[in-house]
């Protein structure tokens, strides 16, 4: 049991350096394509957030089409010219012969949590906690946590981890995560039920059939420094 939780470990601090190498060289033209619901949300202010720390300029950030495929091909005809291209809390390997194209001409790093349909580490890096997580459902190690832990390798990610509590609360996880989001809400001084509020604002954004613009989430929490913030603005 010692040595396979010990292996176990080893391939965790694997998986986890190799996506902050990754973000280490994205030095040239970057862009993020995320999920838009809170947990999505929170992994890419948290991404973009960090390599604004690294690189004194933000990547350009794209959320998905909604529809039924996860990865269109008007998404991959508009992320086909940049260096490095981020997927966060989207299923890319669902369609693999496409990414790997996509690979071929540019940095491809996935950050995903859902069922795993095809291992693409062969040709970009592919973070997934089925890979090294064995205790922890993927489901509940979600992306926005995944994110957090990346850049916390990278930069001081203390004033982020509001961003990974949205996205822990945002897929239920809360009973996996029950230390962090104590701390979380002691820290920002809110309840349970509050914190719920600030995820259901930001999920209701492109669920509205009058909204237009899917990108009011995430511009709500990269412009915030706390959830309540969100309260406040929503309240305003």
């Amino acid at each position: 049991n010692f040595y396979f939780l010990l292996k176990c470990v080893r391939v965790i601090l694997y998986m986890i350096d190799r996506a902050a190498e990754f973000l280490r060289n994205c030095k040239g033209k970057t862009v993020i394509v995320y999920d838009t619901d809170g947990d999505g949300i929170g992994a890419a202010v948290i991404l973009s957030k960090t390599l604004g720390k690294l690189f004194k300029r933000y990547p350009k950030t794209v959320p998905r089409d909604h529809g039924l495929s996860l990865i269109t091909n008007k998404l991959l005809q508009s992320i086909g010219g940049f260096e490095n291209i981020i997927f966060l809390d989207i299923a890319a390997d669902e369609r693999p012969e496409e990414i790997l194209k996509l690979a071929k001409k540019s940095n491809v790093m996935i950050v995903d949590h859902h069922l795993v349909q095809k291992d693409l580490n062969s040709g970009v890096v592919h973070i997934n906690p089925s890979f090294f997580e064995k205790k922890i459902p993927a489901s509940k190690y979600c992306t926005s946590k995944l994110a957090y832990d990346i850049c916390s390798n990278l930069t001081e990610t203390k004033d982020m981890d509001w961003l990974a509590g949205i996205g822990i609360v945002n897929d239920i996880a809360e009973d996996v995560w029950k230390v962090l989001m104590k701390s979380i809400y002691r820290k920002y001084k809110l309840s349970p039920k509050n914190f719920k509020v600030v995820n259901n604002i930001l999920t209701s954004v492109y669920m509205l059939s009058e909204n237009k613009d899917t990108t009011l989430g995430y511009k709500a929490c990269f412009e915030s420094s706390s959830p309540d913030d969100i309260l406040k603005a929503r309240n305003s």
